[in-house]
């Protein structure tokens, strides 16, 4: 799968299931959700920081009037409200700029059993919305949105390799921490 075209998306797929919870959504919908910053982090390994190696340009960000409230009456007291953002994302991949439109939506006001809300973070949760979805165009966590983070033995297997890098990590750090301590030693001695 790691050829030219599908390098970066190889590179991408996989999703810490550290970063990862089940979740129930409307209509008895079932799936697993991802942290909202992993995408960006994974973004930021890949091509360096929010702003030099990748970025984002909001190109509209509008609401979206929607079906009526009624009250108790079945008169109309408002509409409900869908925040609309689409943004361009683009990245320095291998000497070129890539980029990907997208979109993010949010309910801003809508109704419910508890009656009229306003979700006053509607424009922030689009933007995630948007960049999570952009990034997953390029492969980023392309295995939750695969439902392979349904299959039990896949998710042991990622879990696996993850749990063994981490440990990698931590070694090597230990013996950088060693060599570094034990150089001071030998120059002070």
């Amino acid at each position: 799968m790691n050829d030219g075209h599908m390098s970066l998306w190889s590179e991408v797929f996989s999703t810490d299931p550290e970063y990862t919870k089940s979740y129930q959504g409307a209509g008895g919908f079932k799936g697993t959700a991802i942290s909202s910053l992993y995408p960006i982090q994974r973004a930021t390994q890949m091509f360096g920081p929010l702003g030099q190696g990748w970025g984002y340009e909001i190109l509209a960000d509008e609401f979206i009037p929607g079906a009526p409230i009624l009250n108790e009456t079945h008169g109309v007291i408002g509409n409900e409200q869908t925040h609309s953002l689409r943004i361009r994302v683009w990245a320095n991949w291998k000497g070129s700029t890539i980029a990907t439109i997208h979109y993010g939506l949010t309910p801003h006001i809508y109704s419910n059993k508890y009656g009229v809300q306003t979700d006053h973070e509607a424009q922030k949760k689009s933007l995630t919305d948007a960049l999570k979805k952009a990034l997953t165009m390029w492969g980023f966590s392309a295995d939750v949105y695969m439902g392979l983070h349904d299959d039990p033995d896949y998710l042991r297997s990622i879990s696996n390799e993850y749990a063994v890098a981490k440990s990698d990590d931590q070694a090597g750090a230990m013996v950088k921490q060693a060599i570094e301590y034990n150089d001071w030693t030998i120059k002070t001695a």
